[in-house]
């Protein structure tokens, strides 16, 4: 008797282990997790097809030798913040004479340049400066804007048709390094600028 008793509650035993296991076989998980992957998701397609605004693209040039003394040379003449005595003395540093003040280095700060076209002209060009903390537009002679045009297109190594707009000038002239420099590698002279597209 004792034996059968025993032999039901091993059977009973192995029925109900067999039954729990069942719950946790790869299938049953695989099914929950099917039903669960079923419910409606929200799929957002990510793409790179927004137009890019042309007026935000800045690009960085640097420029040495004389191009840089004459875009340093240019702004200094322009520029409310510098003296008379300096703006001479990078003046002639540019054009190679000999001066007497003490050897320095000079700043020149512009925040920003336009040039543009004449209408119905090949050659004439009008350009404008404003310096930092200063709000006039301080207009540049003829001479000076075609010849600064010329420099900033060639740069800038693409055709200019129309106008060009730089940003953040800053030239340095160090007068000492410009004035020892060999005449046919003038060196001293540096700017860098950002190109607005």
């Amino acid at each position: 008797m004792k034996k059968l008793i025993l032999l039901i509650i091993g059977i009973g035993l192995v029925v109900l282990f067999v039954s729990y296991s069942k719950k946790d076989t790869p299938e049953s998980l695989e099914s929950t997790t099917v039903g669960q992957s079923t419910e409606d998701i929200e799929v957002k397609e990510v793409t790179n097809d927004e137009p890019i605004d042309k007026e935000s693209v800045l690009d960085n040039y640097y420029l040495g030798g004389l191009d840089a003394g004459f875009v340093s040379m240019v702004l200094a003449k322009y520029s409310p913040t510098l003296t008379e005595e300096e703006k001479r003395t990078i003046e002639q540093d540019f054009y190679g004479a000999p001066n007497d003040m003490p050897a320095s280095r000079y700043f020149v700060i512009a925040d920003e340049v336009i040039c543009d076209r004449v209408p119905n002209s090949d050659s004439i060009v009008d350009c404008t400066v404003m310096y930092p903390k200063n709000e006039t537009k301080f207009m540049m002679s003829s001479e000076d804007s075609a010849r600064l045009f010329v420099i900033l297109d060639d740069v800038i190594s693409v055709r200019i048709e129309r106008a060009v707009h730089i940003q953040q000038i800053n030239c340095s002239v160090d007068d000492y390094v410009v004035q020892t420099s060999p005449g046919d590698h003038i060196e001293g002279f540096d700017c860098d600028f950002t190109f607005r597209e």
